[in-house]
């Protein structure tokens, strides 16, 4: 009876200590804050309270500042994967956020003065450097005070839907893509020179179309790259589509929109037509968009 007692008392105690002791231990992602100019401070707050409250660890604002400047890349906002893995690695965070802001105060017609806040917002895997998630918050308001504190409640409503996306993409970043059989034997592009190009015949573009320089960039002045790996199938069509380059502002969705409405002759490999990869890069200008 004595043991029975001892048994049911313990398992009554793991029963309401165990829940307690789960949440303690749940360690939190690690995530470094880089803020891309001085008006971008101005969120600062409103992000350490709320990502502190969510599934995050805020790196120290100077640490990561220190590591930042001693990097080669001053526009964090426009990298590739590659240069995103490093920057990652070297914040020691799991994943880093890249802030950039623009206040504006302007005038309608009749003087009537308005501030505008635009709020962009990119979340980055340091694991594989991809882009996990970009916003663009914009607010319209009487004076500029009045939109900044409005943007700044946007973007403290909008953080929970942040953690649950960076959470999801976390969790499945490591499964290989479900790529078509055309796209699983494409080839690299033979180097020049190499034995194997002597019998490969470079895909042959009909038709190319530049894409769109999106909304969102013009109102932020951005200036970008966006560089794509591309499978040009063997039937002609288009294949998976990665993204090596990414630059956010909707900049990625147009060249991929640009990318699937090329018209191409395949490539030939003694001949025959084989599936191949390509890399596309596409320039944004702000001034030639203007």
């Amino acid at each position: 009876m004595r043991l029975a007692f001892l048994l049911v008392s313990l398992a009554l105690l793991l029963f309401f200590i165990a829940p307690k002791t789960l949440a303690q231990t749940t360690e939190k992602l690690t995530l470094a804050v880089l803020f891309e100019d001085e008006e971008s401070l101005k969120f600062s707050a409103t992000l350490n309270k709320n990502l502190s409250d969510l599934n995050f660890q805020v790196q120290e604002k100077s640490l990561t500042e220190t590591i930042s400047k001693n990097l080669a890349s001053s526009n964090h906002i426009n990298l590739s994967c590659q240069d995103a893995r490093n920057l990652g690695q070297a914040l020691g965070a799991e994943v880093f956020l890249v802030v950039k802001s623009k206040l504006v105060e302007r005038a309608e017609v009749g003087a009537t003065l308005y501030g505008e806040a635009y709020l962009a917002l990119a979340f980055v895997s340091s694991r594989s450097g991809q882009l996990i998630l970009f916003d663009f918050i914009e607010t319209k308001e009487p004076t500029l005070i009045q939109a900044t504190q409005t943007a700044n409640k946007q973007l403290a409503e909008n953080l929970p839907a942040y953690s649950k996306e960076i959470s999801a993409f976390l969790a499945n970043e490591l499964k290989p893509p479900s790529l078509d059989p055309m796209d699983l034997e494409a080839i690299e592009i033979p180097a020049v020179g190499s034995p194997l190009n002597e019998r490969f015949d470079q895909p042959e573009f009909l038709k190319r179309s530049q894409p769109i320089y999106s909304e969102k960039a013009r109102k932020m002045a951005i200036s970008a790259s966006v560089e794509l790996e591309v499978v040009l199938r063997k039937d002609s069509t288009i294949g998976n589509i990665k993204i090596l380059h990414w630059a956010g502002f909707d900049l990625e969705q147009a060249a991929i929109i640009a990318i699937k409405q090329l018209e191409f002759e395949p490539a030939l490999l003694d001949g025959e037509p084989v599936s191949c990869r390509a890399v596309i890069r596409y320039n944004f200008n702000y001034n030639k968009a203007k």
